[in-house]
């Protein structure tokens, strides 16, 4: 073999190693491009469900939407194991170099896959800055509505302990203004005796439930969730304090009017007891 044919023989060995490791590193780079779009374009899909603020209307909404995103942070660590895997294969195409003495190849799309590098690095920066957004919002959703819905569970208790208690003083109003018929001691015995015990159930009513009453009151009007993301306090504390004033108003005319019916049934005690020494 003359050394002209063995100089274009060495060319032409070249040429087809050279072509072949071309044609790998292509294929490799096609596999990335294909493998990159997938992992765009979850991401994108991710990123527009991220930025979108649901309307939680209690805390079991909000407790479903922190299970979808938790599906999503399960999905997240898959997608990141793939863009690792991706970045590894991103690294071997950039460093792919075919080099002899007579002739060289690098990837002709080196600049294309740094740039979809850099723009998935970026992607997946929004993706994290986003959904720690979201999760901080949904947190704050669900401790809100938690506290919402146990003040307004206490709101619910406070107005019906004020009607129970309103609707006693109503009845006991009306046994206070009557002015029975007392014609013997008898009568006027019985009726302060009944008297008494009105005393005594009314007594019990305040250190038990008027108490529990105006502590509910004073746990509602103190109670405010507030967080840097949200504040909520209960709409109506002007009409419960209202509610609770009215009633206290009330429980203290009870008292006069227990004394005034006091006075009135002493006076006949007395003048049964005397017309009963006359006859």
């Amino acid at each position: 073999m003359t050394a002209a044919s063995a100089a274009k023989r060495e060319r032409l060995d070249d040429d087809l190693a050279r072509n072949s490791y071309a044609e790998h590193t292509r294929l490799l780079g096609d596999q990335y491009v294909r493998k990159a779009a997938l992992l765009e374009g979850w991401g994108t899909e991710q990123l527009s469900y991220l930025r979108v603020k649901e309307t939680n209307a209690n805390s079991h909404e909000a407790v479903v939407q922190l299970s979808l995103l938790d599906a999503y942070e399960k999905a997240m660590v898959g997608a990141t194991e793939s863009l690792t895997s991706l970045r590894v294969l991103d690294g071997e195409i950039v460093a792919r170099k075919y080099e002899t003495k007579l002739s060289s190849y690098t990837y002709e799309r080196v600049a294309e896959v740094r740039a979809t590098d850099n723009k998935l690095g970026a992607l997946w920066n929004s993706l994290q800055a986003a959904h720690k957004e979201k999760k901080a919002v949904l947190e704050d959703d669900k401790a809100r509505h938690e506290f919402k819905e146990q003040v307004e569970l206490s709101a619910l208790c406070f107005v019906d302990m004020h009607t129970k208690l309103t609707a006693w003083a109503d009845e006991k109003k009306k046994f206070l203004y009557a002015r029975e018929t007392v014609d013997s001691v008898e009568k006027a015995s019985l009726h302060l005796s009944l008297l008494d015990a009105y005393g005594r159930e009314k007594k019990d009513l305040t250190g038990g439930s008027i108490a529990a009453l105006k502590k509910l009151s004073s746990e509602i009007q103190t109670a405010k969730y507030s967080s840097p993301l949200s504040t909520w306090v209960h709409p109506e504390l002007p009409r419960l304090a209202g509610l609770e004033k009215a009633l206290l108003s009330a429980w203290a005319e009870l008292d006069t009017h227990a004394s005034t019916k006091q006075a009135w049934l002493d006076d006949a005690l007395l003048r049964e007891q005397l017309r009963a020494k006359v006859y």
